[in-house]
């Protein structure tokens, strides 16, 4: 007997159900979003002390209220706590691996994306207690995770 292909894309009974367009689109969004905050969140860790003297170069060179600016954000860089940002990337790769999950229909990726999500938003204003609440921060993160919700029954 020979090997047949199923070239007919239907359903084979005990087959996986395919992962809907929606989750693959969510997921594709968080790898992105989440990859870029992943690098940047380490080289801020890993650059920390260049940061500011870059920021406060700048303004010698530029002056003006643009300087001043610069001094501002130096500063500001500055007042946070470097393990901020170390501990930041380790979310942001909290919520690759939970988006990892759910790209193959793991629940176990939901879960693991919300409480990345959550310490997203709480990890600023514990640790540099100076920071309030991101807002903008919280409705993105509701948003995402309440389309991840949609798709939460058809995963495993």
């Amino acid at each position: 007997m020979g090997y047949m292909e199923n070239n007919d894309y239907q359903m084979i009974e005990g087959e996986e159900e395919t992962r809907p367009t929606g989750l693959t689109i969510l997921c594709v969004l968080t790898f992105i979003g989440s990859g870029i905050s992943f690098v940047s969140q380490s080289c801020a860790f890993f650059l920390y002390n260049a940061i500011p003297e870059m920021m406060y170069a700048s303004a010698k060179t530029l002056g003006g209220m643009m300087g001043d600016m610069y001094i501002q954000m130096g500063d500001a860089f500055s007042s946070i706590p470097r393990i901020t940002f170390i501990l930041l990337a380790l979310v942001a790769l909290l919520s690759i691996t939970g988006a990892a999950f759910m790209f193959v229909m793991r629940k176990v990726g939901f879960h693991l994306y919300t409480v990345s999500q959550f310490l997203l938003l709480a990890l600023p204003m514990i640790v540099a207690r100076h920071f309030e609440l991101n807002y903008g921060g919280l409705f993105l993160a509701a948003i995402f995770v309440a389309l991840y919700a949609t798709f939460y029954k058809k995963m495993k």
